[in-house]
């Protein structure tokens, strides 16, 4: 009895592990289908029916480019959301609290991160999209040029960094470039990689400067920040992001978020806080914000229950609209449509010239 049961639990459990494989694989074929018809269709628009427009109005080429643009991030945004992935924002809502800060004057931000994973970006998208007005201006690794998403970010005019190639204030010449000065939102990561790969050489940092040794986050680089943080930017906030997943030292992973990996459903959260650019915000400050981000976690890994009780009344849940996520889909859908039959008009066409010429 006892062998038939052990055999009857194995076969379960193998069948389980066949069952979740294939709904990764679905679910993986489901994303690369959306890839597409969204970025085609999104730089097909861009670079040929709104090309008069970028040559004879661009304030209003850049809002509708902005607006296909967010509306790709949301279908990425979309993926940790149907995957078992609950987003919570903790400390209070940040454009209420910008708006009484600015007096209703439009504010001009620079958003500053711990970098985790490959996660990070999908779950910031979903965050920004979910209510953010903003004009993203996002500066990432130059290896990510390289990724499926990499050529929407060059046509949208994000910037691409190489560490070793940086030469100083060339990040301040970029964002006064026309395209950008219509960006009110510079994203940073000042770690400068994922934590996992800069904690070794942020230990000998530490241990060079005698400075604390972090273990949640790592030092920040301060080279790109001081070339945002200048007066001919003109920016008026500093937004301090602080992501925390369950665990350290196993974050979720962009598989985690397009396959849906997890077993469980996963709660992530984005702690916020607001610093007036009439601060004196130095590398000292940049510094000290990240020793705060490292007690802010060491608190949450040590008691996580009484972190998010005390932070509860803050706490909002990051939820998409079912309505606008189909309307997106079928939009670029029919997009993609329309240019194929387009494409097929135009080949026929150039096919009977040629023939009517021979």
């Amino acid at each position: 009895m006892s062998s038939t049961t052990t055999v009857n639990t194995s076969y379960t459990e193998r069948l389980r592990s066949v069952f979740s494989y294939v709904k990764q694989a679905i679910r993986l074929t489901i994303i690369i289908v959306h890839n597409l018809y969204h970025i085609p269709a999104y730089l097909l628009i861009t670079w040929i029916l709104l090309l008069p427009l970028y040559h004879f109005n661009r304030p209003l080429y850049w809002i509708i480019e902005n607006h296909l643009y967010n509306w790709c991030l949301y279908t990425v945004g979309s993926w940790s959301w149907l995957n078992r992935v609950s987003l919570k924002k903790e400390n209070g809502n940040i454009n209420n609290n910008l708006k009484s800060q600015t007096n209703d004057n439009k504010p001009k931000l620079l958003l500053i991160s711990n970098h985790q994973s490959t996660s990070d970006v999908p779950l910031m998208m979903r965050s920004f999209v979910s209510h953010c007005k903003y004009k993203l201006l996002w500066i990432m690794e130059d290896i990510f040029k390289y990724t499926n998403f990499g050529v929407v970010s060059l046509t949208h005019g994000d910037y691409f960094l190489r560490v070793r190639e940086y030469q100083k204030q060339h990040l301040t010449k970029y964002c006064l470039r026309e395209q950008s000065k219509y960006k009110d939102l510079i994203i940073l990561f000042p770690e400068g990689g994922f934590r996992y790969k800069r904690l070794e050489s942020s230990h000998r940092y530490a241990s060079t400067k005698g400075k604390q040794q972090l273990f949640n986050v790592t030092w920040p680089r301060t080279g790109a920040f001081n070339d945002i943080n200048v007066d001919q930017l003109q920016l008026t906030h500093v937004i301090d992001l602080t992501i925390i997943y369950p665990e350290i030292d196993s974050p979720l992973s962009v598989f985690d978020i397009c396959c849906g990996q997890r077993d469980k459903i996963v709660n992530v959260y984005f702690y916020y806080r607001i610093y007036e650019r009439n601060q004196t915000l130095n590398d000292d400050w940049l510094h000290e914000v990240f020793q705060q981000k490292e007690t802010i976690m060491q608190q949450f890994y040590l008691n996580p229950k009484q972190f998010l009780e005390k932070n509860s009344k803050f706490t909002r849940i990051v939820n998409l609209n079912w309505f606008k996520l189909i309307a997106i889909h079928l939009f670029y859908i029919l997009c993609t449509y329309f240019f194929i039959v387009l494409f097929k008009f135009i080949f026929t066409l150039l096919n009977t010239l040629i023939v009517f010429v021979i």
